[in-house]
């Protein structure tokens, strides 16, 4: 029973107001500090620029388009910055992730300068470890605690990106013809196209069993730009994070650097109920969509429609992927292995839409099958168990002692 019949309305006159008025938080810059910006920027030569959740937050989208149009500074994103400069714009080089398979290990390893707009050196940036160790770093947050933590700024803002990109420009405006980076970001290209020659194979590939990459492929191919992207999962996420094309902000959500899983469903329902307009697609894999599996109950009941495609290799794959690569794949794996467990069916059973795919011609009209239902939907596709992503890989090799 609702708490509004068991119990009486509480009169206007006896409510207690607990409105306090709260200073803005869009803090601006100190202008000596952005002075010293302006210095370092003319004098690189290969600078870059690393956008991301405080620039979400910020809502600076516009700001940020203008400083890349006067400067030509190549763009990485992460978090809740991709999209906030689109992967589609010619200065955008895609995810800002050792693991992407877009030169950002490369490219950063190279860069003179660092811009960092509102992101953190958390793992997902692999905290810093791929940056030149001789670039300087200009570090802007609206945290002071996140300043200089895993690397150390040559030059901090605290202050809101916006506000920051804001007097750089005006300050840069009148200097433009001393910011000539065309040769490096050409350079930066040619790395990102000669990273990405593989992966773009994997993603139109229709082999069998199919490769995470090309149910990836397939969401981006039906989503299209305006379509909402959840991602939950272990290598399910890092194959997407890597290499899922971003164009709007706000548009691709995920959890944070916590690594919590299972926040999928729970994310799709959220945004379904907040933007009952758009379409909503959750990419997980099996293990982390079976953490709060009922939840696509909760969807049904309430009618919350959006696809889930699963990935189902039938396995924790990222664990069992590390035990591989510690111990060889001939060793035992422990407590890693799951039965295929039949996602489509039970959807059904709930009242939702349900379909399996084993043949990846057959995906994006799965998918779409999924959408035109109305209902809650769940396409589960039989994927390659022994895919590993980049980010397995690396993080291995980064909890592995040195001898």
């Amino acid at each position: 029973m609702s708490y509004e019949v068991l119990y009486p309305e509480i009169k206007k006159s006896d409510a207690i107001s607990m409105y306090t008025p709260a200073p803005s938080n869009k803090i601006e810059p100190d202008a000596d500090t952005i002075k010293e910006a302006v210095e370092l920027l003319l004098k690189a030569k290969k600078p870059v620029v690393i956008t991301g959740s405080g620039t979400w937050y910020s809502d600076c989208a516009g700001q940020l388009e203008q400083f890349i149009k006067l400067t030509g500074i190549p763009v990485f994103t992460l978090n809740l910055g991709r999209g906030i400069i689109s992967d589609e714009n010619e200065h955008c080089l895609g995810a800002a992730s050792p693991s992407a398979p877009n030169g950002f290990r490369e490219i950063t390893g190279k860069a003179d300068l660092i811009l960092m707009l509102g992101i953190r050196l958390s793992l997902y940036i692999g905290f810093g470890k791929t940056f030149n160790p001789k670039a300087k770093i200009i570090q802007v947050d609206i945290e002071a605690d996140e300043i200089g933590r895993n690397r150390a700024a040559d030059l901090s803002l605290v202050a809101d990106a916006g506000k920051v990109l804001d007097k750089l420009s005006d300050s840069l405006k009148d200097k433009s013809i001393e910011l000539d980076y065309k040769n490096w970001h050409q350079k930066c290209l040619t790395t990102r196209k000669n990273a990405w020659k593989e992966t773009a194979k994997i993603r139109k590939s229709n082999k069998k069993p199919i490769h995470a990459l090309r149910v990836i492929k397939a969401v981006e191919n039906v989503m299209g730009e305006d379509g909402m992207i959840v991602i939950d999962g272990g290598d399910t996420q890092a194959f997407s994070d890597g290499t899922y094309n971003v164009r709007q902000p706000g548009h691709y959500i995920k959890g944070g650097p916590l690594g919590c899983m299972g926040t999928g469903i729970p994310f799709a329902l959220g945004i379904k109920a907040a933007c009952p307009d758009k379409q909503v697609a959750l990419i997980t894999g099996d293990g982390a969509f079976g953490m709060n599996f009922m939840e696509f109950e909760t969807a049904v009941r309430h009618n919350l429609p959006f696809v889930a495609v699963v990935c189902n290799d039938e396995g924790w794959g990222m664990t069992k992927h590390q035990m591989w690569i510690s111990f060889g794949k001939k060793t035992p794996t422990v407590g890693v292995d799951l039965p295929f467990t039949p996602f489509h069916e039970l959807a059904n059973v709930l009242g939702g839409y349900g379909e399996m795919v084993t043949d990846p011609i057959n995906l994006e009209k799965a998918i779409k099958r999924g959408l035109d239902s109305g209902l809650p939907a769940i396409i589960n596709v039989k994927t390659d168990p022994e895919a590993i992503s980049r980010a397995t890989y690396g993080l291995t090799e980064m909890m592995t002692p040195k001898e």
